[in-house]
């Protein structure tokens, strides 16, 4: 009997390809949402220990509330950033978790084919074991 040859090997290798793109770009997205996540905590770090300073004159705590007003800005525009950073990583989770469904699928498919393949060679091997047997069992009645 001929080598196992699973007809849907290629489709499996586009399948675990796009599984390993999923991941890098899900690996990606995750990074940016980190760093921006970063961003914004030290954004907010420096609002906070900026509204805890008390202006030594009217004219330092003009600056400090100017500061504190752009502090509060780049929040908004870094939260929002970090939202559609967020998104952009949990739909590159999906798709790599639709990826990885989609190879195992075609994995269960390959290993069933497999198992059915075993069992045909171990059927042909008993069925060869049993004329052989009953060839010699032939030949010794025959003889005998």
């Amino acid at each position: 009997m001929k080598k196992f040859q699973f007809s849907l090997e290629p489709v499996l290798e586009q399948r675990s390809k796009k599984e390993q793109e999923a991941l890098l770009s899900q690996s990606r997205a995750e990074q940016i949402y980190r760093e921006r996540l970063q961003l914004l905590q030290r954004t907010q770090a420096s609002l906070e220990s900026c509204m805890e300073m008390a202006g030594k004159s009217p004219l330092g705590e003009m600056h400090r509330l100017m500061y504190q007003e752009v502090l509060k800005s780049q929040m908004l525009q870094q939260s929002n950033q970090t939202q559609m950073a967020k998104h952009k990583f949990d739909q590159a989770c999906q798709r790599t978790t639709r990826a990885r469904q989609d190879r195992l699928i075609i994995e269960k498919l390959k290993e069933k084919q497999l198992a059915q393949y075993h069992q045909q060679i171990r059927m042909l091997e008993a069925k060869v074991i049993d004329e052989l047997a009953t060839t010699m069992h032939a030949r010794k009645m025959s003889k005998g």
